[in-house]
């Protein structure tokens, strides 16, 4: 289930700085317990848009199919050697 909820700009701005608090106090904590929690932090930020995932997939099915016609074309010079069918 989802749920809104209707802020004013006032309520709003209080909500963000107690949610800052929270994170800052959380991480102040948390580093005492796990090495290197801000760079885990930043590495788990990093978000695709649409348009990268689009242009990720795009290359990876491309780099695929390279990969998959250069075999092919090594088993078709192989057979033409005369050194058997794949």
């Amino acid at each position: 289930m989802h749920y809104g909820i209707t802020l004013d700009d006032a309520e709003l701005e209080t909500l963000i700085r107690r949610l800052k608090a929270c994170y800052e106090e959380n991480v102040q904590f948390l580093q005492a317990l796990i090495e290197d929690l801000e760079e885990k932090i930043r590495g788990s930020r990093f978000e695709m848009t649409a348009k990268e995932y689009y242009e990720y997939q795009l290359e990876s099915m491309a780099e695929m199919r390279y990969k998959e016609d250069r075999i092919m074309a090594l088993e078709d010079a192989y057979e033409d050697l005369g050194e058997g069918k794949w």
